[in-house]
Formats: C-alpha cells, structure tokens, sequence
C-alpha cells in the first residue's frame, strides 16, 4: 500500500487538488451570483426611484394643466351666462 501511494503520489495529489479546486470555484461562482443578483437588485431600485419621481412630476403637470383648463372652462361658463342674460337662449 505505501508503495502504491508513494509511486502514484503525484497522481493522488493532483486528484485532491483537482477536488479542491472543483468544490472551491463552486463556492466562488455561487457568491458571484449572489453578487451580481444584489448588484441588479440595487440597480432596479435607482431605476424605480428615478421612474417614481418622474411619474410624480408628470401628474403634477398634468394636475396643474388640469386646474388651468377647469379655469378657461368656467370663464366661457361666465361669459355664456351674460351671453344668455343678455340675449336670451338660442
């Protein structure tokens, strides 16, 4: 037996480190992966910041622009009513 192990040392050592190697780069690639998905994760949520405030600003204007046009709407409302007042239906 020792001399089995000792004529095939090198094929022996060789096949542990290939082992080590092997269980090892899995480890790594798994925490590579776990890296990357936070890294995406991180870059989703700028993402759905910058989307949010944007969405924000675009009802803000269309509320404002809203509040504008209820404004011209009541101003020909006013000027019917004198229209009407002063010349009768049509």
């Amino acid at each position: 037996m020792k001399n089995f192990i000792t004529e095939n040392i090198e094929l022996i050592g060789g096949g542990l480190a290939s082992l080590v190697a092997f269980f090892g780069g899995r480890k790594s690639k798994k925490q590579n992966e776990k890296t990357t998905e936070l890294e995406n994760i991180e870059r989703v949520r700028v993402i759905e910041k910058k989307l949010l405030q944007d969405m924000e600003e675009q009802v803000d204007k269309l509320i404002k622009y809203n509040d504008y046009l209820e404004g011209i709407v009541k101003q020909v409302k006013q000027k019917l009513v004198k229209y009407v007042d002063k010349y009768g239906q049509l």
